[in-house]
């Protein structure tokens, strides 16, 4: 989700996976039973699980491309989060404008059978817009990538479910799935992101895969660069919520996106139509923020965002510890 870019200096409570030991990497990793969760979807095909935060039942976006947890004022009261202030007060640069946020820790952490104690994560300040988790629904929070990458994750959209694994035990994929699987290398940075390489119409590019998008995205420059303009049509105008706002864009389709050996026909992407507030997004999607606002940060190592429009098709396999994407159509 390009909602939520956050530079802090939190340490990463690892989750422990409870009942569950490391052992030594094999071809079968290892799960707790409760650890396969249901997934849900909003009208905008946000992917939302619930967690627990202390005693409080909290709805939160699962969201590979959020640097950390964020959770509502109203979520952080009801779990009786203090606000502690680490530092000073946070500003979130989202959707919905630049938010009041502080840091804050949980004492109790839960996801499925998964537990974590005293998890540091961000609490907004005052109540705002859903737009601020990237979705016009009422939720309470998104989960970013202070969590995912304590494990690998089996994103079984299309059947409204997710697992995790105890990554340390994964050597390859854990699953007999049935059918073709592409194994594709992937980059995870250091904020956690899965770059992905991508070619579209016969161009190479780099795609963060960020499940808190609804809809995949190429900036207008990549495209007058690579030479695409000729080989896209536009399908419809459609209106994409980003940093500073929400913009215009065009869903443009172009011919084909190869990922591995997993080939998407007529994919769309959505476009940003030139004008002050697209530009901004577009700047955003290729440069770093400059150093005078420190907490906000837009990785730039990909060239586009890989989002729900492509996951919810397919079953995909993060392994965090093989720096590996496996992909099913």
């Amino acid at each position: 989700m390009p909602f939520l870019r956050l530079a802090l200096g939190v340490s990463i409570a690892a989750l422990l996976l409870t009942g569950c030991s490391a052992g030594n990497p094999g071809p079968s990793c290892q799960q707790t039973s409760e650890n396969s969760l249901q997934v849900y979807f909003d009208s905008q095909g946000s992917p939302i699980v619930l967690a627990g935060l202390n005693t409080t039942s909290a709805a939160m976006v699962v969201d590979t491309g959020a640097i950390t947890t964020v959770v509502s004022d109203e979520i952080a009261s009801q779990a009786g989060l203090a606000n502690e202030l680490f530092g000073g007060p946070v500003t979130l640069s989202t959707a919905a404008g630049r938010v009041p946020a502080y840091q804050t820790t949980v004492k109790q952490f839960t996801l499925g059978n998964a537990a974590a104690t005293d998890m540091q994560i961000v609490a907004l300040s005052k109540p705002t817009s859903p737009l601020v988790f990237g979705t016009r629904t009422s939720v309470d929070g998104t989960l970013g990538n202070d969590v995912w990458p304590n494990y690998d994750l089996d994103l079984d959209f299309p059947k409204q479910t997710m697992t995790l694994y105890d990554k340390t035990s994964c050597a390859t994929l854990p699953l007999s799935w049935t059918g073709h699987v592409s194994a594709v290398p992937v980059t995870i940075d250091d904020y956690g992101y899965i770059l992905v390489p991508v070619s579209v119409d016969g161009h190479a590019f780099t795609a963060m895969l960020d499940t808190g998008t609804s809809v995949s995205i190429i900036p207008p420059s990549l495209i007058a660069q690579a030479g695409l303009s000729d080989a896209s049509s536009t399908v419809r105008p459609f209106r994409l919520a980003a940093p500073g706002g929400v913009v215009r864009t065009q869903l443009r389709r172009f011919h084909e996106m190869i990922i591995g050996g997993e080939k998407t026909e007529n994919p769309i992407f959505a476009v940003p139509v030139t004008d002050p507030v697209a530009e901004k997004i577009q700047e955003l999607l290729e440069k770093m923020p400059h150093a005078s606002d420190p907490f906000f940060l837009y990785k730039s190592d990909q060239d586009m965002i890989l989002g729900e429009d492509f996951i919810r098709t397919h079953r995909l396999f993060i392994s965090y510890a093989t720096h590996t994407l496996y992909i099913q159509n």
